[in-house]
């Protein structure tokens, strides 16, 4: 099994290890179930995570003056993203999010948990969910 194959497999057991297109829940060593913790991953600025119908892009990060979700005009560090949901109507969003912050699209929520501004390239790490009521994952 090859690198992007061994990755794409790690990714489906943790986004739906029950094989039914459900996300699987998640059990700590006690009999309570736990919340489902998504999944984690780094993304540098000017690539693309890829986990099947969704697409998160990083174009962005930095301190320059960025309007938030709703229009307010703010500045700090925040990075601008790019969510696309593949399908037959595509849906894309390019918010610009600091961290803590979560954007929602077509099922899925992504959660900015760090940025880490560079140059030439900055990188954030984002965890990811997918709304089992919203229809079949990726």
């Amino acid at each position: 099994m090859g690198r992007c194959s061994a990755l794409a497999a790690a990714i489906a057991m943790v986004i739906c290890a029950d094989g039914a297109g459900r996300a699987a829940p998640v059990y700590t060593s006690g009999s309570a179930p736990a919340l489902n913790p998504g999944l984690e991953m780094p993304i540098q600025e000017g690539t693309q995570l890829n986990l099947g119908k969704l697409g998160v892009g990083l174009a962005y990060t930095g301190t320059d003056p960025y309007l938030d979700a709703a229009d307010v005009r703010r500045e700090g560090l925040h990075a601008r993203i790019a969510v696309t949901v593949y399908g037959k109507r595509p849906l894309y969003d390019e918010p610009d999010v600091r961290e803590g912050e979560s954007v929602s699209l077509g099922g899925y929520r992504i959660l900015i948990e760090k940025i880490f501004p560079g140059a030439p390239r900055g990188s954030v790490i984002v965890r990811v969910w997918h709304d089992q009521a919203a229809g079949p994952r990726p």
